[in-house]
């Protein structure tokens, strides 16, 4: 597992969670998407996507439109503090 620091609190990594669990469900969903079903800013939801790519826990794959994401494997482990 990978314990991710990125993010700011547990109700963030909630929020974080489930947009793996709905990217899982649906590879090529969007962040317009991804955020009305989460409740939070479209732009929020591409910075949880960019802080996903870079601990290597989704990619991309092919172009932003016709593309789709991919779940890598890598799981999130919440923060213990």
């Amino acid at each position: 597992m990978i314990k991710v620091h990125f993010f700011d609190d547990k109700q963030d990594m909630s929020k974080v969670k489930k947009n793996v669990s709905l990217i899982n469900a649906d590879s090529q969903i969007t962040a317009k998407i991804l955020s009305e079903n989460i409740g939070i800013s479209v732009r929020k939801i591409e910075t949880n996507i960019s802080k996903l790519r870079k601990t290597g826990i989704i990619r991309r794959i092919g172009p932003a439109k016709g593309g789709h994401w991919e779940i890598t494997g890598k799981s999130i482990q919440d923060n213990e503090t």
